[in-house]
């Protein structure tokens, strides 16, 4: 399969949000030798929905790849997945890679994604309260 196939292959898939397809981005983000393959596919993932697969797979991505810009694509698709393994992932990225570039996109997600897990519970706990007190 040649470069432009893979690069189309990862957008196509993002483009028409084939959730089957997951494992073919995955496959392309960790696989891949090129790294502009790797940082499309990781943004794709982002993009589709939040899956165990893609979390795991852009986890690895994110403090692995030797790549800074599949790394730092890794790490912004995380924040818009969000959850858990999301934060630790970010925090470690924000605190210890080696590229400052990486460190500070991660650490921007990290805040984006904290802010809007806050703005949702904020959320919930009003809606809590109003069908608490009619």
């Amino acid at each position: 399969m040649t470069l432009r196939t893979r690069l189309n292959a990862s957008t196509d898939i993002e483009l028409l949000g084939l959730v089957g397809n997951i494992t073919t981005l995955t496959q392309l983000a960790a696989t891949d030798t090129n790294s502009s393959v790797r940082q499309s596919a990781a943004e794709a993932l982002g993009n589709l929905g939040e899956t165990e697969l893609a979390i795991t797979t852009l986890t690895q991505l994110a403090t692995t790849d030797t790549d800074s810009s599949v790394r730092r694509a890794a790490a912004a698709a995380l924040g818009n997945l969000g959850g858990e393994l999301a934060i630790t992932t970010l925090t470690q990225l924000a605190t210890t890679d080696t590229n400052s570039f990486v460190r500070q996109s991660a650490a921007e997600t990290y805040e984006r994604l904290v802010l809007r897990q806050l703005g949702e519970d904020w959320g919930r706990g009003v809606s809590a309260a109003a069908a608490l007190n009619p």
